[in-house]
Formats: structure tokens, C-alpha cells, sequence
């Protein structure tokens, strides 16, 4: 019997990625980092701000370093109904 063989091509790299919502505007970049960086080494986490007032506007971004990092905030959103409480 042969090994089953996988085709690069075609497998899906995880998404390091994500859009973070609904975040209280005093919410500022480290408390992101901070609370990510449990489930793995945080690249970049960044609250958008207005560009006139500088004030949070409620959402952000973060890039996890890893798919394992980005793995287990996958999972930990899908358990939760991609809810997350920070």
C-alpha cells in the first residue's frame, strides 16, 4: 500500500489574519497583544483609529506569527460562536 500523498497545491495555508470587533473604545494595541499572546506569539495587533480625532473607532486587526498561533484563535472563536470575551 502506497502513502497517501498530499498535493501542496491544493492544501490551504491557515489565515494568520483577523478582523477584531466590537472592541470597547478604550481598548488600545497592547490590551490586543497582550490578551492574544496566550495562544502564541502576536506579529501585530493594532486598534483602528479615526484619522482626525485619533479616538478608537471599535475594531482592529491582528496577525498572529504562526499557524499555531493562528490555529488556536481559530478555535477558541469557533467554540464560542466567534465570540471572544477579553
Amino acid at each position: 500500500m502506497q502513502p497517501a500523498l498530499v498535493d501542496e497545491d491544493k492544501v490551504q495555508p491557515i489565515e494568520r489574519k483577523f478582523f477584531i470587533a466590537n472592541r470597547s473604545y478604550s481598548t488600545v494595541d497592547g490590551d490586543l497583544f497582550s490578551f492574544f499572546s496566550s495562544f502564541g506569539q502576536v506579529e501585530m495587533a493594532r486598534i483602528v483609529r479615526d484619522r482626525l480625532t485619533g479616538a478608537s473607532r471599535g475594531f482592529g486587526f491582528l496577525t498572529m506569527r504562526d499557524e499555531d498561533g493562528a490555529l488556536a484563535v481559530t478555535e477558541l472563536a469557533a467554540m464560542h460562536n466567534n465570540t471572544i470575551e477579553m
